[in-house]
């Protein structure tokens, strides 16, 4: 029984050699064949890519809003005026342990030294650093200003009010919030509030690189609407260059592929158009 095996494992393995060999011999001996696209596509797909994630980011760093400061939404100063109501008989203007021997001291005493100590620095902190509307500049004519500190009760809508805005606000009512094309980002740069970015800023050379040279010296072609110049000169008229029949306008597209014909060797192509075949001398013909 285990010779039978053995013997049945042998014929087995003799057959598969056998099969493998004259498998491999009967595939071509295909070499390595030139490049069969065109680097230019590759060049255009990276500056397309490059643009489209920039105008991304441009259009984000512009819609997304740089946020207003909590003491604004908090009215702030408000709880300062509460502040200088409630807390006038334990500090500055208590007078009662004096018996009203201490003249220097008078009602407006403790929202003098607030304003002094935390109105004014506060205030200065806002200008510099939220000195623009609300919504990072976007709400025009609508802001927080921190008015001098007096002892009233606390009040403040500002929260409600700037999220009710914001929920209702249409899109696009800014020039700037709207896309634009490619070229049109060269020379455009949206992001302007709540203050304009600097221009000519570090970005324009790569714009200009990828928009109209595409890896050229900036500016040197003429633009080209955002498409690689090999498909404007392969395409300059679709209808001609890819109508049935039209064999003549348009070039065959290697395979990388090579076959032997009653003894020639011809690296095989194929031909797009419909109607046409590649005749194995560089060029398509009509059936």
């Amino acid at each position: 029984m285990c010779k039978k095996i053995l013997v049945l494992f042998a014929i087995l393995i003799g057959t598969c050699s056998v099969y493998s060999s004259s498998s491999y011999a009967a595939l071509p001996n295909v070499d390595p064949q030139d490049p069969t696209c065109n680097e230019d596509i590759l060049v255009s797909m990276n500056a397309r890519a490059w643009l489209e994630a920039q105008r991304e980011t441009l259009q984000n760093e512009n819609l997304i809003v740089k946020p207003d400061s909590v003491m604004e939404y908090s009215c702030f100063g408000s709880f300062l005026n509460e502040l200088a109501l409630e807390a006038k008989h334990m500090f500055s203007e208590n007078r009662d342990a004096w018996d009203g021997s201490v003249g220097i001291i008078n009602d407006s005493s403790l929202d003098e030294d607030l304003q002094v100590l935390v109105g004014t620095p506060l205030r200065n902190y806002l200008n510099e650093n939220f000195g623009h509307d609300y919504l990072g500049g976007r709400w025009t004519g609508h802001d927080y200003n921190l008015a001098n500190i007096s002892s009233t009760d606390y009040t403040c809508e500002a929260m409600g009010t700037v999220w009710m805005y914001a929920k209702c606000v249409d899109y696009g009512i800014r020039e700037e919030d709207n896309f634009r094309t490619f070229k049109q980002y060269v020379s455009y740069d949206p992001r302007t509030l709540p203050s304009p970015c600097a221009s000519p800023d570090s970005r324009i050379n790569t714009y200009e690189k990828n928009v109209f040279a595409l890896g050229g010296t900036p500016g040197a072609a003429t633009w080209r609407d955002e498409i690689a110049t090999k498909f404007e000169d392969l395409y300059n008229n679709i209808g001609d260059l890819s109508g049935p029949g039209a064999c003549g306008s348009t070039k065959p597209i290697r395979t990388g592929i090579i076959f032997w014909s009653e003894g020639n060797t011809i690296n095989d192509a194929t031909c797009l158009n419909p109607s046409c075949y590649y005749n194995g001398t560089n060029s398509c013909t009509n059936l």
